[in-house]
Order: C-alpha cells, then sequence, then structure tokens
C-alpha cells in the first residue's frame, strides 16, 4: 500500500544526499584547483597544506605518480636549505624524499645532516648525533683496549713457553715413576701394580698431547700475524673515525657554534619555511 510520508521521506533524503554529493564534488575541485595554482605559483606552505591534508588520495596519487610534486618540493627545499646554510654540501640524493649532506668540505665525508622533503624535516642523522654529544677527545679508553689486546698476543707466546716448560718437567718426573713402576716385578715377572702402571702411562699420554698443542700454537705464526692485523686495522679504523668526528665537530663549531643551536636554526628554518607566501615567506 501506497504511504505517501514515507514517500516524502526518501524524496527528503535524496535531496540531502545530493546536495552533500554536489557539495563535497564541489570543495574537491576547489581542493584541487587551489592545488594547481599553489604548483603553480610554487607556493610550498600551501602545497603542503593541501597535499598532505585535503587532497584526495587518489588525486595525491596521480599528482605525483612520477614524483612531479616530490622535485618541486625537493629542489624549493634545497635552494632554501643552501641559501640559509651556504656551508652545507650535498653528498647524495638518496630518494626522490631523501637527501644528505655535510658542513663544510672535508676528505674523509659521510652523511651528517638528513633532508626529508615528504614532512618536510632537516635533522642531524641519529647515529651521528649521538657521536657528536658523547665524542671525549681525551677518551683513548677503545684505542687501549685493542692495544692491550695485540700485546696480548706476545703476552700468550710468553705464557704458552712457561707452560710446556712446566709440563715437560712435570714429564721428566712422570717418565721416572714410570720407569720405577716397571722395574717392580713378581715372580711371573710383571709389573706388580699394573693399575698404577697404565694409569701413569694414560698420564704421560695425555701431558705428551697437551705439550703437542701448545707448542703448534707457538709455531703456528700465521694466526698470530693475522691476528695482529686485523687489529691494527681495527686500531687505526677507530683512529680515523674519532679523527672525523673531531673534525665534524671543529666545523659544525665554526659555522654553527654548537650542536644546540644548529638543531635550533634548521627547526626555524622549517618553520619560516613553510610559513604563508602572502606573510612574507623568503623560501616560497
Amino acid at each position: 500500500m501506497f504511504n505517501e510520508n514515507e514517500y516524502k521521506q526518501d524524496e527528503l533524503s535524496f535531496v540531502e544526499a545530493k546536495e552533500t554529493a554536489s557539495k563535497n564534488i564541489g570543495q574537491l575541485l576547489e581542493d584541487l584547483k587551489a592545488f594547481e595554482v599553489a604548483i603553480q605559483t610554487e607556493n610550498v606552505a600551501e602545497i603542503y597544506r593541501i597535499y598532505q591534508g585535503k587532497l584526495h588520495k587518489e588525486l595525491k596519487e596521480t599528482s605525483n605518480q612520477n614524483h612531479e610534486i616530490d622535485d618541486l618540493l625537493a629542489k624549493k627545499l634545497h635552494h632554501g636549505f643552501l641559501a640559509r646554510f651556504p656551508y652545507m654540501q650535498l653528498i647524495q640524493k638518496v630518494s626522490p624524499t631523501i637527501y644528505y649532506y655535510k658542513i663544510d668540505q672535508y676528505y674523509h665525508q659521510r652523511p651528517t645532516i638528513v633532508m626529508d622533503v615528504s614532512v618536510p624535516k632537516i635533522y642531524i642523522q641519529s647515529t651521528v648525533l649521538n657521536e657528536w654529544r658523547n665524542f671525549d677527545a681525551n677518551d683513548q679508553s677503545e684505542l687501549l683496549k685493542i692495544e692491550n689486546k695485540m700485546n696480548q698476543i706476545d703476552v700468550q707466546n710468553l705464557t704458552w713457553q712457561s707452560e710446556v716448560a712446566e709440563l715437560e718437567t712435570t714429564l721428566q718426573q712422570l717418565e721416572k715413576q714410570i720407569e720405577q713402576t716397571a722395574q717392580q716385578k713378581t715372580i711371573f715377572n710383571r709389573v706388580k701394580n699394573e693399575e698404577e702402571y697404565q694409569q701413569l702411562l694414560n698420564s704421560k699420554e695425555k701431558l705428551l698431547e697437551r705439550i703437542k698443542q701448545i707448542k703448534n700454537k707457538i709455531t703456528d705464526k700465521t694466526q698470530q700475524a693475522e691476528m695482529k692485523e686485523q687489529m691494527q686495522a681495527e686500531y687505526f679504523a677507530l683512529q680515523l673515525h674519532r679523527a672525523l668526528i673531531k673534525k665534524e665537530l671543529r666545523l659544525l663549531q665554526k659555522h654553527a657554534q654548537s650542536i644546540d643551536h644548529l638543531e635550533a636554526e634548521l627547526m626555524q628554518f622549517i618553520a619560516d619555511y613553510l610559513q604563508p607566501k602572502e606573510e612574507g615567506n623568503e623560501y616560497a
């Protein structure tokens, strides 16, 4: 049976749905137009605002299918960053959105500053930051550990030689016991205490094996040389790394005064960079 009230209610729901859909599409077109204008005018603050917030997922993927947006934002952020920090040097473009930098020029280089265009964020690489904050130029403990290990190889040789001398003395005493026990015969010309005699022979066999093992270690110069070479390489690598950190910190102090000051400057740069263009953003 026809229900006029239900019909009117359905008609009202359809009108509301139509109005909502129309409003959503209108907003979508408005956002898309604003995004287009932001890209054309290279208004980075507006691009980030729309791209990270309002823009529909499919439109985001389509507009950045070949990293067009990434490339635009990376170019703008990179140039703005170097304009603000002229002492920074680009080392590597890891991906369309990740760039690595270092402070100033020096022979041995490693990335110390990371630029993430997608956020955007510029920060000191976490491992580097930890090393910078905990570096003590007067602390030689790690180098001394390696030196002690190398010295232990020579000390170990002396220890082994002393042990061989002691074992050979014990062997001489044992051989005398064996000889004395062997001379104690029964009327049937058999060793009087065969069990003790066999135990002495077993002890001699073990002693000879132990002496052989230690002598092999002493004469194995190749293994000892390889161990020393490995430790020396580790020692020089650590020396070089410490020199690198010291150089980085000197350049940091020269250009940015301190770690905390550099971190504050990087944060302030991003804050300034994301200011709306109409508010006088020099990087937009």
